[in-house]
């Protein structure tokens, strides 16, 4: 038996009667499943990561003590079946129980996001866009600027967020598309901020388009629809909010996947200004 750090996110699955989940993708440092039996009440509902030490800590993570450098999954293959519930998940010869639980949920700032500095602050989010290729920075500033029009009303009208949401949803390559990425950056941030009306509308938008991603990126959307984040994110939002150190906490979230801390960054960026009243401007 191994013990792992489990997010609260998934402590009513694990704690659950038995189900049944199916590797949808193995990684390195993650193995992700996918409920099948029961079926899934929706979208990105159900799912579970197996994760290495080292690995980032997606809100939905079963985390292990060993690091990437041991190759603790590659025993472990795609469709190969899980067994999640009683305290626990088996998969393969492992049975995987939680010693503790920790929460994934943003922090409250509320009214620290909404002041003319933390909106200055957030300039500094832009500069994670600069390993990206001058035409991606570009393409990204265009997309993203319906999402901004669309959260700046206090009340957003459903209207006004489902061409933006669709536009971003999606979009990209790989697991985790960088549109994905953007939207859970705005949500998290939302949530954080208490901007209930705002986080609301925008969750039911991208509710609404989960079908049109990936599996995997369809359960951390979800979780970002919650308020719910990798701790790299959270570092950041902290430190937009407060005197702390912008620039480790965006050299951390800088490290979090190929595109997705700077794609997070930009989403981040995107709702402080929305609520902030200012345009998005050029992001590099």
């Amino acid at each position: 038996m191994t013990f792992v750090v489990a997010s609260t996110a998934v402590a009513d699955v694990l704690r659950a009667a038995p189900c049944t989940l199916r590797v949808a993708a193995v990684m390195e440092a993650a193995v992700y499943l996918e409920p099948v039996d029961p079926p899934p009440a929706g979208p990105g509902q159900g799912w579970l990561a197996l994760l290495a030490a080292d690995a980032v800590r997606v809100p939905i993570g079963l985390v292990t003590a060993e690091r990437r450098c041991r190759l603790p999954f590659a025993a472990i293959a795609v469709g190969d079946l899980a067994v999640a519930g009683g305290g626990g998940l088996r998969l393969g010869t492992g049975t995987y129980r939680p010693l503790r639980y920790v929460d994934p949920a943003v922090p409250r700032l509320c009214g620290a996001l909404a002041t003319s500095r933390a909106a200055r602050r957030s300039e500094a989010l832009a500069g994670l866009l600069a390993a990206l290729p001058p035409d991606d920075v570009r393409d990204w500033s265009r997309r993203t600027g319906p999402l901004q029009a669309g959260l700046e009303p206090a009340l957003p009208p459903a209207a006004g967020l489902a061409g933006a949401v669709a536009a971003l949803v999606g979009a990209g390559p790989g697991l985790t598309p960088a549109g994905d990425d953007v939207l859970a950056g705005a949500l998290v941030t939302l949530a954080a901020a208490g901007d209930e009306p705002r986080r609301r509308a925008l969750a039911a938008a991208v509710r609404d388009r989960l079908p049109a991603t990936t599996g995997v990126s369809a359960a951390l959307l979800e979780q970002a629809c919650r308020g719910r984040a990798v701790p790299q994110v959270s570092a950041v939002l902290r430190a937009l909010a407060s005197a702390a150190d912008l620039d480790a906490a965006l050299a951390r979230l800088a490290l979090v996947g190929h595109t997705s801390g700077a794609a997070l960054a930009l989403g981040i960026r995107v709702a402080v200004r929305a609520r902030s009243g200012r345009a998005l401007g050029r992001c590099a």
